[in-house]
């Protein structure tokens, strides 16, 4: 599951393609009962309209945080 989601946020897919996956992941993830997963997959889904912006950008906060 992590590298599944790793590979959709890696930057190499259209946003279709990354909105798709990324629904379809929370919903593997949500039917997983594995605590954190089911937590980050209802965390992606609310922050679903602010984090496709930074994905289609190509945008992150590492440098801020590093």
């Amino acid at each position: 599951m992590k590298e599944y989601l790793r590979v959709v946020l890696a930057g190499d897919l259209t946003n279709h393609e990354v909105s798709e996956l990324i629904e379809r992941w929370s919903s593997r993830a949500s039917r997983s009962q594995i605590p954190s997963l089911v937590r980050l997959s209802k965390t992606i889904r609310s922050n679903k309209d602010g984090t496709m912006p930074s994905i289609e950008l190509s945008v992150t906060s590492g440098g801020v945080e590093g």
